[in-house]
């Protein structure tokens, strides 16, 4: 079963890109929380970031 694309943003911040791709994830789930999404699927092209936030302990 596929989704469909409810919304998304637009940000310039200077950071580093891990920093911009953590920032990325915990926006997407912030703006679903708010606007009452119970499932949602996050995408990106950051296994570093996903795994940091998976595990409090990762190192970077």
């Amino acid at each position: 079963m596929h989704g469909r694309w409810v919304l998304g943003f637009v940000y310039e911040k200077s950071a580093s890109v891990i920093m911009s791709k953590l920032w990325g994830v915990a926006t997407a789930l912030q703006m679903a929380w708010h606007s009452g999404i119970p499932k949602l699927t996050v995408e990106s092209d950051s296994k570093i970031a996903f795994e940091s936030l998976e595990n409090p302990f990762f190192c970077i």
